[in-house]
């Protein structure tokens, strides 16, 4: 999915996401985490996994900051990863991030550096929110750009017996 395509890569952890992405032939990605510790951590992970960091880019950014930044800067991407944790702290002590209330916002700041016909994941594992849920969310922060769901992988096996663990949906925007 990612072979020729711009990837962002938002609260990324371990970048892991990207790695798959570079290691999928992707031209570029971008992975956002507050943490530098975690994107040292991603960066060891390119390292061993033989892949040079020439076009994949680490930045040390609050997720919705970046967004904005990145639409007024006029970067696009094809494929976007959204896939935050249900709450997290940001670096500045009244800065906080919750999917509860911050989800919907962040769809429709993602959407807005989507190119068209792009693709979001977006994945949650916040138990009190279903699949129509989050497609509710998607709908409502997608702000009337059309979009098809073109999947909706299952858990893994590991997971399976507990079907409020996580939720994903791969959606794609004219």
């Amino acid at each position: 999915m990612s072979d020729g395509k711009d990837v962002l890569n938002l609260f990324a952890y371990t970048c892991g996401f990207s790695v798959a992405a570079a290691a999928g032939g992707a031209n570029s990605t971008v992975s956002v985490d507050i943490s530098p510790g975690n994107l040292d951590w991603g960066k060891a992970n390119f390292a061993r996994n033989s892949l040079e960091a020439g076009d994949h880019q680490f930045i040390r950014s609050d997720a919705a900051a970046y967004l904005e930044r990145a639409h007024r800067q006029s970067k696009r991407f094809d494929l976007i990863v959204v896939d935050p944790p249900t709450f997290s702290h940001g670096r500045r002590r009244k800065q906080s991030f919750s999917v509860e209330r911050d989800l919907t916002h962040l769809i429709a700041a993602s959407v807005d550096v989507l190119r068209s016909g792009g693709v979001m994941m977006l994945s949650t594992s916040y138990r009190k929110l279903s699949i129509q849920d989050l497609r509710k969310r998607a709908q409502a922060g997608a702000r009337g750009r059309r979009f098809k769901v073109i999947a909706t992988p299952p858990l893994p096996i590991d997971y399976a017996m507990d079907r409020d663990h996580a939720k994903t949906a791969f959606l794609q925007f004219e």
